[in-house]
């Protein structure tokens, strides 16, 4: 069955920090993030290593219909060297995939990730999400 897919561009709704990097700004760096579903609110944390594993090819967490429906949704807005992060919210069970380009460079080995764009899934209705801190 076909869920209602939504592409969320205003990403500071959604999610905790402007991107990833371990790049020290003002003496701190964003080496986690957290994502904020539209449905239940369940915060999702996320590490470096998640954005490292996502961007080595075209794995996917989601059924194949999933994820077949959300590249449909996403196919006007992707680029070229666009990698995606995709999984189920673990409390409302509907899909994301949040869609990020890396990026590294720097005089210390700087590196980190950009972030895109999100496809949603939904079963329900949407509630207003918490507010991101």
């Amino acid at each position: 069955m076909m869920k209602d897919y939504t592409v969320i561009t205003d990403l500071e709704e959604r999610l905790s920090s402007p991107g990833f990097s371990n790049e020290v700004e003002d003496g701190r760096s964003l080496p986690q993030f957290s994502y904020y579903t539209c449905v239940c609110g369940q915060p999702i944390r996320f590490e470096w290593r998640h954005l490292q594993e996502a961007g080595t090819g075209p794995h996917t967490e989601l059924t194949e219909s999933e994820a077949r429906e959300i590249a449909e949704v996403a196919r006007a807005q992707v680029q070229p060297h666009d990698d995606f992060l995709d999984f189920h919210c673990p409390k409302c069970k509907n899909p994301v995939r949040l869609y990020f380009r890396t990026w590294a460079g720097g005089r210390h080995g700087d590196a980190g990730a950009d972030w895109r764009f999100i496809v949603e899934g939904r079963s329900e209705s949407p509630t207003t999400p918490p507010t991101v801190r």
